[in-house]
């Protein structure tokens, strides 16, 4: 009888302090993720590398990690970023990166000190004039930069490509109906309609070209992608513009600037703020 006894009391005591151990690893799990929640906040900016050593992207200085150092090789000065970070004591540590160009595509004329690609008119910088001697009619370019404006580009990379399968474009839909889609003046036709997008929307759209005629192999509807950000702090570099219903936006991107103070259409700078609900920039 007392063996039994001394057994279930054991027993009990075991079974308090795994209880206990439970509880308190529970409570541990849970405090650990309200201070993962409280302490790291989403970042992201979208900009142009103003150089790789130290990282700056329009005009922000960023830490490199070691996770994240071997990589740094493989991007070049003028390039499209986007780059989330975290901010530690004022210092901005890189988490990830990514390239964000807008255009991959066969050059179809040559200005003074301009291209037209893809109906796309692409002012080029005097830091890339040995670049664009070495263009003609027919090559194909890969060119990061920022939209001054619906279907002017300013250039801030350019970078000559063999000739492609495919090719890609960033930006607003100027037009569309059953047959076609179209970024500024250029035209896509549709191999499959996409229901998900409207005009006004900003899409990356992947083609192909057949003799003189432009079809679609894929369209990324980034509005909607943008949309996802909610919460986010952000950064992004571009020119000013405004729209039909006389909103201002960063050129390039579908986020109407709330506080609209100190900006002007045609102005370029680095607009910050947090992307709120309705895909507004709280803007600071």
């Amino acid at each position: 009888m007392i063996k039994i006894v001394f057994t279930k009391s054991i027993n009990i005591l075991l079974l308090i302090i795994f209880s206990f151990n439970f509880i308190s690893c529970s409570e541990i799990e849970e405090k650990n993720k309200y201070i993962l929640k409280k302490n790291i906040h989403p970042n992201i900016i979208f900009g142009v590398i103003d150089s790789l050593v130290p990282l700056k992207v329009s005009g922000i200085e960023f830490k490199i990690n070691r996770y994240t150092s071997h990589n740094i090789k493989k991007y070049e000065i003028g390039q499209n970023v986007i780059i989330n970070y975290i901010n530690q004591s004022k210092t901005f540590e890189v988490t990830k990166m990514q390239t964000d160009n807008i255009l991959l595509a066969p050059v179809s004329f040559i200005g003074e000190n301009e291209l037209i690609v893809l109906n796309q008119r692409v002012i080029i910088t005097s830091n890339l004039f040995k670049e664009y001697q070495k263009i003609i009619p027919g090559h194909w370019v890969e060119i990061s930069g920022l939209y001054v404006k619906e279907g002017k580009i300013l250039a801030t990379n350019i970078k000559l490509r063999s000739s492609q399968s495919f090719g890609y474009i960033k930006g607003k839909v100027s037009q569309l109906d059953r047959n076609f889609i179209s970024i500024g003046k250029q035209m896509f036709k549709f191999r499959t309609p996409v229901a998900s997008t409207v005009s006004g929307d900003i899409v990356k759209i992947v083609f192909t070209k057949e003799d003189d005629l432009y079809k679609t192999f894929k369209i990324e509807n980034l509005s909607n992608k943008y949309i996802n950000l909610i919460n986010h702090n952000i950064i992004i570099d571009g020119f000013i513009s405004q729209g039909d219903d006389k909103k201002y936006r960063v050129s390039g991107f579908p986020f109407i600037i709330y506080d609209t103070n100190r900006l002007y259409k045609g102005q370029r700078l680095a607009v910050k703020g947090k992307v709120l609900p309705g895909s507004i920039i709280d803007n600071k």
